[in-house]
């Protein structure tokens, strides 16, 4: 028996839906476990495309359910358009481009997130935003402007701050609950440049950590260098793809590893001695210290200078 896709086009208040039997159809949001319920019993892999917020209720419900999911960048389905030679666009003709592309290219169905990990991913959502409307606020307060403003800038700022406090203990409470949560979270920093945001964020948003091999991980978390060959022109690496999040998140804590006194920094030192940018150099030491955070948390054992 053939694999059944069901394609998924996701708006504000509805779904539409693109079925091989039953054709298209529209669901309400608040409908979303009944069609998680049927696509895990028919088990089919649902498809559809990452679209912020509006995307979370459908992943919520099929993770609950047990149904197989494919969640897509944007750009995957329109490159299969253009191939296509798709130029209709609506609702309904987005469902069913999306399951074509099920059936054409057949992707494998994403590893269920752990359920302990939902609250804590908003948590880490949150916590970003508010942390950039506090950098805004802080932008501005830098430029000459009136008492009177500048005093209610420092009022919003200190506002936000005690939001992202608030937050930072949400998040150390939700991953207090679980236990393997919190032993994975203590053992994500025991390694150089990784603090408790840093864990929280590879908890939530990369929960393949430990489970793929360092290649694919380099990949799904968009520090791997892609080719950029033709003929005989050898172009420059570059990365691209993969959860922006998690790169910024791992970016930055390979920044601080590779300025430190462990293996990192003369890692990153022979790259720059080498001639390579140090915005290079750094993003090579983040893919090394993502490489190590796999195999730690892979083989359950915490960071040493021999790791």
């Amino acid at each position: 028996m053939s694999q059944v896709y069901i394609g998924v086009d996701i708006s504000k208040h509805w779904i539409d839906i693109s079925h091989p039997v039953h054709g298209c159809a529209r669901h309400a949001m608040d409908d979303l476990d009944g069609f998680a319920a049927q696509a895990r019993a028919e088990q089919a892999i649902v498809i559809f495309e990452a679209t912020g917020r509006h995307d979370r209720p459908l992943a919520l419900a099929l993770r609950t359910a047990g149904a197989r999911f494919v969640r897509l960048t944007p750009t995957a389905p329109k490159d299969l358009a253009r191939v296509l030679g798709i130029k209709a666009k609506s609702d309904r003709a987005d469902a069913v481009l999306l399951r074509r592309y099920g059936e054409l290219l057949q992707p494998a169905p994403q590893d269920a997130a752990p359920q302990d990990t939902a609250a804590l991913r908003e948590y880490i959502v949150r916590r970003r935003q508010l942390v950039s409307l506090r950098q805004i606020e802080r932008t501005r307060a830098a430029e000459h402007m009136p008492a009177q403003v500048a005093a209610s800038g420092a009022r919003v700022i200190a506002l936000l701050s005690d939001e992202i406090a608030a937050i930072d203990a949400l998040i150390a409470a939700e991953i207090k609950r679980s236990e393997t949560l919190s032993r994975k979270a203590r053992r994500l920093q025991t390694a150089p440049g990784v603090g408790p945001v840093t864990a929280a964020t590879l908890l939530a948003e990369l929960p393949e950590l430990g489970q793929l091999n360092a290649r694919k991980l380099a990949a799904l978390a968009g520090l791997a260098p892609m080719d950029n060959d033709s003929g005989q022109r050898r172009g420059r690496r570059r990365i691209k793809g993969g959860r922006c999040t998690v790169r910024r998140a791992l970016y930055s804590a390979g920044m601080h590893a590779s300025r430190g006194a462990g293996a990192l920094r003369p890692f990153r030192d022979t790259l720059v001695e080498r001639g390579k940018p140090p915005k290079v150099a750094i993003t090579a030491a983040a893919r090394k210290l993502l490489t190590i955070l796999n195999a730690m948390i892979r083989d359950q054992k915490d960071f040493s200078y021999t790791t």
